[in-house]
């Protein structure tokens, strides 16, 4: 109930680089043991080398997992996170196969829109944990909330997600603010367990449709961590400047509408 298995006969770096990818971990989270010498060197190439442990038998493999057991018995458990990766599984063999929009006809997606009921703590939480794809690491506050609440020119929007697989929770949120003209997403995340679905384009879709936007931009930082946002900014782009991206919207629809019509939507 607490480990899933990824079983193959690959060699371990392919193996490797498929899972880092399938739970979208960054490779600072990742721990790997082996009795193999050789193995370890090969790894440390790839992952942290410092997270390459060689195991010179069961003993010393059972101390290593006590430890990370009790460094982290007292941090908060997550379980629809677990039970989320553990999908992937499915998820992404169906992607890889035969491409998101069969996983899309096949999954029995529903998406929850929140622009009312926000709950403030995942929101919190999503700003200041997410790297990979995360527009420009704004790391808001209960403060800031706040304050944007309370400023009707602010439009704060959370996406919750299941599918057959699994129930993701929230797995979305961005901050728009409203500047007469045009309005421009101040802070966009998206988890990392939710990457590989096409999600990102149905969200902006919806906030167009729902706010009836016609010029949109999003505020950017890039670095080395956030590759995957900056990749999908590039794919939607009209043009873009040091500090903003202007979302070819029609873009955006015609990429929405091919899933649209097999998924559910709430607004609340």
């Amino acid at each position: 109930n607490n480990s899933f298995k990824y079983i193959s006969w690959d060699s371990k770096l392919y193996s490797i680089k498929k899972v880092t990818k399938l739970v979208n971990f960054s490779k600072k989270n990742i721990i790997y043991f082996d009795d193999n010498i050789s193995e370890i060197k090969q790894l440390n190439r790839y992952l942290v080398k410092k997270n390459c442990m060689w195991i010179k038998n069961s003993y010393l493999l059972y101390l290593y997992t006590k430890s990370i057991y009790i460094s982290n018995s007292n941090k908060e458990k997550n379980i629809k996170r677990f039970k989320d990766i553990k999908s992937n599984l499915a998820r992404t063999e169906i992607t890889d196969n035969y491409g998101i929009l069969n996983y899309v006809k096949s999954s029995n997606i529903k998406i929850i829109f929140s622009s009312k009921k926000i709950e403030t703590k995942r929101l919190i939480e999503m700003s200041n944990k997410t790297n990979q794809f995360n527009s420009n690491y704004k790391r808001i506050s209960s403060k800031d909330v706040n304050k944007f609440s309370k400023d009707k020119s602010y439009k704060i929007v959370t996406f919750s997600v299941s599918d057959k697989y699994s129930d993701s929770g929230i797995i979305a949120s961005l901050i728009i603010k409203n500047y007469n003209k045009y309005d421009a997403i101040i802070e966009f995340t998206m988890s990392c367990r939710a990457l590989g679905r096409g999600l990102e384009y149905i969200f902006i879709n919806l906030i167009s449709k729902k706010f009836s936007i016609k010029d949109m931009r999003i505020n950017y930082i890039k670095t080395n961590k956030n590759e995957p946002f900056i990749k999908f900014a590039e794919k939607i782009k009209l043009k873009k400047d040091k500090t903003n991206y202007w979302i070819n919207l029609r873009k955006i629809k015609k990429i929405s509408e091919n899933y649209e019509k097999y998924i559910k939507v709430k607004t609340n």
